[in-house]
């Protein structure tokens, strides 16, 4: 291919020279009282008119190199060929779309994630990973899918392993309180002591913010310590202590009829 190629060229320039078949330079000879000059040889040009010389592709480009050349040629060439027919309204709005196909392809100067409803953003997670997109060069739409495999596939597998252990750690104190013979087990399952002491030493509001608090929610209630110190603290309390009242004492027969007794 690279010699025809050469060769090509030097046929091109002897054509130009007038010395191939069928050149420009070809004409009749013209009777001036000299005899006709004969064609200089081939590879010859006259003084000043010297053709530059040519160039051996095979030692600028590899055959590969010479083919993608090629064929870039080529595909530039039809693609001349296809907007030469478009009308101005269809250039206009092909050229439209390449620029916001160019802007979607783009690495954003700042990403903006979503996330499924329910799910927060970790703005701390999403610091850490930015400078790791740009590196790779993703573009908005690329670094989405790489947010949603994380909020859809990986953060539920590690919250149900997370929580998969914690369930371990809490039935693990369970059975602690349960083999305790220290703490007394009702019926239901509930320290008996515990709930003594809970609805003797606080009132509604306080035991409803107990119980609605995370901790209690996670099961800090099965806590072996908080249970034994229940069981600890139940028989310190008075016996008439009223439960529910927030550790309020039943009054006396004295006190019930002379309220203002100190």
């Amino acid at each position: 291919m690279l010699e025809n190629l050469n060769l090509n060229r030097w046929l091109l320039r002897d054509a130009n020279d007038g010395t191939g078949e069928g050149g420009n330079g070809v004409s009749d000879p013209v009777d001036n009282g000299n005899p006709p000059a004969s064609n200089p040889p081939v590879g010859d040009n006259p003084p000043g008119t010297e053709a530059p010389p040519t160039i051996d592709l095979a030692t600028l480009f590899t055959p590969e190199e010479v083919t993608a050349k090629q064929e870039a040629i080529d595909t530039a060439k039809a693609e001349e060929e296809r907007r030469g027919k478009l009308t101005d309204d269809e250039r206009t709005a092909e050229d439209k779309q390449k620029e916001e196909d160019a802007k979607a392809n783009a690495v954003p100067e700042e990403y903006k994630f979503k996330v499924p409803e329910g799910m927060v953003l970790d703005e701390n997670l999403m610091n850490a990973v930015t400078p790791f997109f740009k590196e790779k060069g993703l573009t908005q739409a690329q670094a989405d899918e790489y947010v949603k495999l994380y909020a859809e596939t990986i953060h539920p597998a590690i919250y149900k392993q997370q929580s998969d252990r914690w369930g371990e750690v809490v039935e693990g104190w369970k059975k602690e309180v349960m083999a305790n013979k220290e703490i007394k087990i009702d019926d239901k399952g509930e320290n008996s002591d515990g709930v003594r002491v809970i609805n003797t030493l606080l009132n509604e509001a306080e035991r409803k913010a107990l119980y609605d608090s995370p901790a209690w929610q996670y099961g800090m209630g099965n806590l072996p310590g908080l249970n034994l110190l229940f069981a600890r603290v139940a028989p310190l309390l008075r016996e008439d202590t009223i439960e529910g009242k927030g550790g309020q004492a039943k009054p006396d027969l004295a006190h019930r009829m002379f309220p203002n007794l100190p």
